[in-house]
C-alpha cells in the first residue's frame, strides 16, 4: 500500500524553479531598462573635474600693499637690488597669495632681469615662476617692439594666468593714466600679454582686455581727469 503521509520533496522542486525564473525575469527586466547605478558617484566626479572660472582685475599699489617692506627684503636672497614693480596682484583662489614682477636694470652690462614672484603672505614664504634677462639687442625685444629697457608689471588674473604689461622701466604715461587702457591697440614701447601659470616659460601671449574691463578704466581715467 502506498504510504501518502511522506515528504513530498516535489513541491520543494517546485519552488525553487519558481524562485529561480523570478531572478532570471528580474534580472533581465534591469538589463533591458538601462538601469544607472551610482549617480552620486558620477556626480560627485563631475564636480571635481568642472573647470574653474577665477578673475581678479583689480592690482594693489605696490606702497599701499602691507607686506611689501617684508615681501622686498625677502627676495634680495635670491638677487640684489631688485625692485617691486609697480602692479601686485591677489589670487582669486588662495587669497593668501599674492602676484607681482620685479626688475633689476644692469646698464653697464646692458641688461635688465625681469622676474615673476609668488608670495605667501601668511608664512612670507616666495617663490619665483619666472624669470628672463632682456638686452638691448633686438634679437631680445618683447615681440616686435621697439627696444627698451623693459619692466613687468601685474595687473589682473584670468584663469590661472596672469595678464601683464611690458613697458619701459622709466616710463611713465600720467597720474589719470590706467595701464588697462595700454599696450593693446599699440604695442609699439607697451605690450600686454599673458602669462600661464602652470607652464610660464612657454612664454607669453598677447592680451586684449574685454570690454567690460575697459569701460571701466576709461570711466576712472575720466573721473581723475575732472578732480585734476
Amino acid at each position: 500500500m502506498q504510504n501518502n503521509n511522506g515528504p513530498k520533496y516535489y513541491q520543494y522542486i517546485i519552488a525553487a524553479v519558481l524562485i529561480i525564473v523570478g531572478i532570471i525575469l528580474v534580472a533581465s527586466s534591469l538589463k533591458n531598462d538601462k538601469v544607472e547605478l551610482l549617480p552620486e558617484a558620477r556626480d560627485a566626479t563631475d564636480q571635481t573635474t568642472r573647470v574653474v572660472d577665477a578673475t581678479n582685475f583689480e592690482y594693489i599699489i605696490p606702497e599701499d600693499w602691507e607686506f611689501y617692506d617684508n615681501a622686498l627684503e625677502d627676495i634680495q636672497s635670491l638677487q640684489d637690488d631688485q625692485i617691486i614693480s609697480f602692479g601686485i596682484v591677489r589670487d582669486p583662489i588662495d587669497d593668501n597669495y599674492v602676484y607681482f614682477a620685479t626688475h633689476n636694470v644692469f646698464k653697464e652690462a646692458g641688461e635688465t632681469l625681469i622676474s615673476l614672484y609668488k608670495y605667501n603672505e601668511d608664512d612670507y614664504s616666495f617663490e619665483r615662476l619666472w624669470r628672463k634677462t632682456f638686452t638691448i639687442d633686438d634679437e631680445n625685444k618683447i615681440l616686435d617692439v621697439s627696444p627698451y629697457w623693459p619692466t613687468m608689471h601685474v595687473l589682473g588674473y584670468e584663469n590661472h594666468n596672469l595678464i601683464v604689461l611690458f613697458q619701459p622701466v622709466d616710463g611713465s604715461p600720467g597720474p589719470c593714466s590706467s595701464p588697462w587702457l595700454m599696450g593693446w591697440e599699440d604695442r609699439a614701447t607697451r605690450n600686454m600679454m599673458s602669462i600661464d601659470l602652470n607652464v610660464p616659460y612657454e612664454g607669453f601671449t598677447e592680451y586684449t582686455p574685454s570690454d567690460e574691463v575697459i569701460d571701466i578704466a576709461k570711466d576712472a581715467v575720466d573721473e581723475c581727469e575732472d578732480l585734476m
